[in-house]
């Protein structure tokens, strides 16, 4: 079962030298810690080791540091919903540095452009969270995975972001899915 694979690989990544791995497999052996830890639902450490990764990432293919950039916001997002309002707090401020600094990068990087929305609305903030949604919408032409991109954002705000501005506005949620419809049209 899954807890046996789980306990192999943690003995396969222990019996591991990484002194004696090339850069790029001290960078996968990193990710595979971080795995493991993430699958054990120690998310917050998981984090941690993918943060390690990222800052090793030079050696990665741009799709595989795209993807473990994800993962790390993905590791700090699942810590954060199980913690308190101050930590939550920090974690999506850590996420929206990073992925400003990603988008400054790489303006097409789909998990910055998803997080960076992601982390605004986490951290209480509906309005930068729009401002956010809005620009990934207008920046995802820019990425290879455009279609993607775009199809999260809109669910991120039909379903989370519309509602919630709606229950603190004074907008009703016709006019917020009109507004976004409209930059939807002129953003094609």
């Amino acid at each position: 079962g899954d807890a046996m694979d789980l306990a192999g690989a943690r003995e396969a990544l222990n019996a591991t030298r990484p002194a004696l791995l090339s850069a790029r497999d001290q960078v996968d052996y990193l990710i595979g810690l971080g795995q493991s830890l993430y699958l054990a639902g120690l998310f917050g450490s998981a984090a941690e080791l993918f943060d390690t990764s990222l800052e090793r990432s030079a050696v990665l293919p741009e799709r595989d540091r795209q993807m473990l950039l994800d993962w790390w916001a993905t590791a700090l997002d699942r810590d954060a919903q199980s913690s308190p309002p101050e930590r939550r707090a920090r974690l999506a401020a850590r996420i929206a540095g990073r992925m400003d600094e990603e988008l400054r990068r790489d303006p097409g990087s789909v998990p910055a452009n998803y997080w960076l929305a992601v982390a605004a609305r986490a951290s209480g903030d509906l309005d930068t969270a729009w401002d956010a949604a809005v620009g990934a919408w207008v920046r995802a032409t820019l990425g290879p995975a455009s279609m993607q991109l775009r199809a999260d954002i809109d669910r991120l705000v039909m379903e989370v972001l519309i509602p919630e501005r709606a229950r603190v506005r004074r907008e009703t949620a016709d006019a917020l899915r009109s507004q976004w419809n409209q930059v939807k049209e002129e953003w094609k």
